[in-house]
């Protein structure tokens, strides 16, 4: 018996985690800073995991070649909007921006349409 509750707690024990390490949130966000940066209603700001865009509000670079048109995407599908915020084991980086993927009401993620 005692088998058989440890077999079966093993996946009980990988669902918790899995839902713990796949935290979301639904928030607003209220600008965009930069094709791959965006500001929330709650003053949080947000890294996007995986997208690194050319810069364009760099304090010691000038803006880069497209930047102002990976800020327009970004700003075109985000500002003002409603999105689920996802985060990866890692929620915050070294200038304790949140670490995100952003996906959209309709299910599209963000990250992945500003690779493409």
């Amino acid at each position: 018996m005692f088998k058989a509750i440890r077999i079966l707690s093993i996946p009980i024990l990988i669902l918790c985690l899995t839902a713990l390490l796949n935290v979301q949130d639904w928030v607003k966000v209220k600008r965009v800073i930069d094709g791959d940066t965006l500001l929330l209603a709650n003053g949080e700001r947000v890294r996007l995991i995986g997208v690194d865009t050319p810069e364009t509000k760099h304090p010691q670079k000038p803006v880069q070649r497209f930047g102002k048109e990976a800020y327009l995407f970004t700003k075109k599908m985000v500002e003002g909007k409603q999105v689920r915020l996802e985060y990866d084991w890692q929620r915050r980086d070294k200038y304790d921006r949140l670490l995100g993927y952003v996906y959209l009401s309709d299910g599209t993620f963000l990250n992945a349409e500003i690779i493409k």
